[in-house]
């Protein structure tokens, strides 16, 4: 007959070495590494949101200058009874002046694209070569952002 064994004695499972030592530490390390790596995860993402929302301004900008590069002079007034001046905005000219913006402001970004489906309103797109920060020699990807911004001129 098998007897029970005393309240006193210690019924843990062991490990192979009979001792538990060191687990507790293994397990925190583990933990820090898993804190450490999301919190540069949660960096790397609000740095890519930024550089999205400055790609953004910086493609409204330069469409708001290729507008604003519209040369109204020999454009008559408008009579007030609606009949507006006919002005046609020059895609080459439109483009220009938007790398000319881009260049002044040390801007990284590309032109991809200048448009104007109605000769009144300019649709600009961007695009920016973007590497992750603290990861991007390690990880050798760059992440391309692209915006579009649209100005439209209004003569009244």
């Amino acid at each position: 007959m098998r007897r029970a064994a005393p309240a006193t004695q210690d019924t843990r499972r062991h490990s192979a070495t009979g001792r538990d030592d060191g687990t507790v530490l293994v397990l925190t390390l583990f933990v820090a590494l898993l804190l450490v790596v999301l919190c540069f995860g949660v960096t790397s993402l609000s740095a890519a949101h930024g550089a999205r929302q400055l790609l953004q301004s910086q493609a409204d900008a330069a469409a708001l200058v290729a507008v604003d590069s519209v040369d109204l002079t020999g454009v008559p007034e408008a009579t007030g009874r609606g009949d507006a001046p006919a002005l046609r905005i020059e895609v080459a000219e439109a483009e220009r002046a938007a790398a000319g913006f881009l260049d002044r402001t040390d801007s990284a970004a590309d032109i991809v694209a200048v448009m104007s489906s109605d000769g009144r309103t300019v649709t600009i797109e961007l695009t920016e070569r973007w590497s992750v920060p603290w990861f991007g020699d390690v990880l050798a990807a760059d992440v391309v952002i692209e915006a579009t911004g649209r100005a439209r001129i209004v003569v009244r």
